[in-house]
């Protein structure tokens, strides 16, 4: 049976005198649990006119990949695990998009990221995304041929990847300072070239309340040279 209200509009992908492309609008409003089948009309409007579409369109449960929860194992870094109520089959096929919320947040510029995921019987669909900063990302799932995959009432679509140290290297200096200490850790910015830095993301390494002036760094690595201690200044 149709839903009620369903009255969403389409997004045009291409148009012309014959042919249009629109990509659907999801039913998220509308969802019930356990999901089934809508069928609902399919109305063109060009200017004052409209014409329904002599078939109707049908949302499909055996086309539609439900998350209910994403996690950033900490101990697989650059890993994103989906758990999804996709069949293998349709996992196997599904992209993962992973954008910032807040691009002004990142320190180098940031690319919207695509990869595969993959899923063995039983497991998490997962996708590798290496090197992300830590901050808040918006995650959107697809299948290709079946659409956008939705998230379940439980799920959230942001992922929050955090910042962490594992070791620094020497923990000992002269009071005089100015040795490199090395930081491994993960959610660190990538290196990049001035000009693809951010100026409202500040990117910093302090030791003892003062500066540790950064040499290189990457996502896992910072090195900087240790400043003087307090007492010695």
């Amino acid at each position: 049976a149709s839903p009620p209200n369903m009255t969403d509009t389409a997004t045009i992908v291409h148009a012309n005198a014959s042919h249009v492309q629109v990509e659907t609008p999801p039913v998220s409003s509308q969802l019930q649990q356990p999901l089934q089948s809508s069928t609902v009309p399919v109305v063109i409007n060009v200017g004052q006119s409209s014409t329904a579409a002599s078939q109707s369109f049908t949302y499909d449960p055996a086309r539609t990949m439900v998350i209910s929860s994403a996690t950033h194992p900490s101990a697989l870094p650059g890993q994103i695990a989906l758990t999804t109520s996709a069949s293998v089959a349709v996992a196997r096929s599904a992209l993962l998009h992973v954008v910032p919320k807040v691009l002004s947040n990142m320190v180098c510029s940031f690319v919207p990221t695509t990869v595969a995921l993959q899923q063995a019987q039983g497991a998490p669909a997962t996708g590798t995304v290496l090197g992300l900063q830590a901050g808040d990302y918006t995650l959107t799932a697809s299948v290709p041929n079946y659409g956008l995959a939705i998230w379940s009432s439980a799920g959230s679509d942001t992922l929050d990847v955090g910042l962490s140290v594992s070791s620094l290297a020497p923990v000992q200096m002269s009071h005089g300072g100015g040795e490199v200490i090395t930081i491994v850790g993960s959610g660190f910015p990538a290196s990049c070239p001035a000009a693809e830095r951010s100026a409202s993301a500040p990117f910093s390494v302090q030791v003892g309340g003062e500066d540790c002036v950064i040499a290189s760094h990457s996502h896992t690595h910072i090195s900087c040279a240790a400043p003087a201690s307090p007492t010695a200044q």
